[in-house]
């Protein structure tokens, strides 16, 4: 409630008992945790999501002091809602979702090879938004970012980070410009009145459509992608060129360009002998909270009459094997167009020390810069069986929301039972798994992100 006290009430243990019972991807439940929340209803929350419930779970702390830092009042703050899928708003006070996705693995390229693109997009395809180029420029061209220098110039790696927050900077500058085009010449031209504004507050009184200053806010969501993936290549790179001195810095750009090709104990060296995120390294956690802040601040200096107030979110929805696919190989070891990291979380197969110190890495991201964001955890259904299963989950969330975590989506599913699914998708029409930031039943899902769930489950 707006004066801080728990909003618990049986319509809250309705809603849980309903999802719990009808396993249903939609309509999507959300819970806000905080630590008053009423304990009978959070014990039966994390019941329902160890029995399979697909549930999303947000830390209101975290979330709250976000939202200060954006300019609300706590009262304000604390009425906040979530749409879409981890993008939260204030219900009743602005208009509908608008959101633009950052590939910063794109950014750490563009700084190795000062500001050309070695991995030019390819044609545009379903996510236009997702074509990394000027304004103005045509999709083959090949330089998208300020000159950052050459190999030969970056000569530490204080000068390679300068270079890839050089090169986020302007990655963030392109977008917003990008999208003031956009709502200027063709969404707000074309949309001069929207349904919705009825339901938006001041609109009557001003007499102007949500869109064109009827709402008293508006905001954008400017979202990073590959950030893990971005610290694992950074921490590598600091180790293997400028620590260790085992190649140059020239000499891995030419390793990268040909994808590892006659190099694979060297790829095998960067993919395993270095710190990875996502498994409570201080060195590489410390990079990827740099990054973090970084694009945070960067996005957070914008408020633009037409876009709205940029807000940043560490997020990639389904996007993250978009943006894997218009990447070359990064200096983690991963190949070209394979999928990147998602969310907040680690790269794929990274994570080796058990869920306790991928959540510990999280936590130390800069996640009160960003009300946005999210992190599908995955779990053997082992881990919180027995009489004590319940308690056992509910004391992982807890510890993790109390050392700062966000958010928190939980799969406990086994990859034998995933395989079977993808085998004879007949016989398991009704599972439901959380994915990217929203549920899905697992048969519907494509085939490369079935692949990704499996082998999350699998490690």
């Amino acid at each position: 409630l707006a004066d801080g006290r728990d909003a618990t009430n049986a319509l809250s243990s309705l809603c849980l008992e309903a999802v719990d019972a009808l396993r249903l991807k939609e309509p999507t439940l959300t819970v806000r945790y905080h630590p008053g929340i009423d304990r009978a209803f959070w014990r039966a929350v994390c019941d329902a999501v160890r029995r399979g419930a697909s549930i999303g779970i947000y830390n209101d702390p975290v979330v709250i002091t976000s939202l200060q830092n954006l300019g609300f009042s706590l009262s304000e703050a604390r009425g906040y809602v979530h749409y879409g899928c981890c993008n939260p708003h204030l219900p009743g006070w602005e208009p509908q979702l608008r959101e633009y996705q950052h590939s910063l693995v794109k950014c750490l390229e563009l700084a190795l090879h000062n500001g050309r693109d070695p991995y030019p997009a390819r044609p545009p395809g379903p996510d236009n938004e997702l074509r990394y180029h000027s304004p103005g420029c045509a999709v083959d061209e090949v330089y998208a970012g300020p000159p950052t220098g050459e190999a030969e110039d970056l000569r530490t790696f204080a000068d390679l980070l300068r270079a890839v927050k050089t090169q986020i900077a302007h990655d963030v500058a392109r977008a917003v410009a990008v999208k003031r085009r956009y709502y200027a010449e063709d969404y707000l031209a074309h949309r001069p009145f929207c349904f919705e504004s009825v339901l938006v507050h001041d609109c009557l009184a001003r007499g102007r459509d949500a869109n064109h200053g009827g709402a008293r806010s508006v905001h954008h969501n400017q979202y990073a992608g590959g950030l893990a993936t971005v610290a694992d290549a950074l921490v590598a790179l600091k180790k293997a060129v400028y620590e260790e001195g085992r190649l140059t810095l020239r000499e891995l750009r030419e390793a990268l360009a040909d994808n590892f090709a006659g190099r694979e104990i060297l790829r095998q060296r960067l993919l395993n002998r270095y710190p990875k995120f996502g498994n409570d390294d201080d060195e590489v956690d410390a990079i990827a909270a740099e990054i973090a802040e970084c694009f945070c601040r960067e996005v957070l200096k914008y408020r633009d009459p037409v876009v709205g107030a940029c807000w940043p979110g560490i997020y990639t929805y389904h996007r993250f094997k978009r943006i894997g696919f218009l990447s070359g190989a990064t200096p983690d070891g991963r190949l070209a167009g394979t999928p990147t990291s998602e969310n907040q979380g680690p790269a794929p197969g990274r994570d080796r020390l058990g869920p306790t110190a991928t959540l510990r890495s999280l936590a130390k991201l800069p996640l009160h810069l960003t009300p946005s964001g999210g992190q599908t955890l995955t779990l053997h259904p082992t881990l919180c069986s027995g009489p004590d299963g319940t308690q056992h989950l509910g004391d992982l969330i807890e510890t993790y929301f109390s050392l700062g975590g966000q958010h928190l989506q939980i799969n406990l599913v086994s990859a034998e039972t995933l395989r079977s699914a993808q085998q004879d998708p007949e016989q398991y029409r009704g599972l439901v798994v959380r994915v990217t930031g929203y549920s899905a039943y697992f048969v519907s899902l494509d085939r490369q992100s079935q692949d990704l769930l499996i082998a999350a489950a699998e490690h």
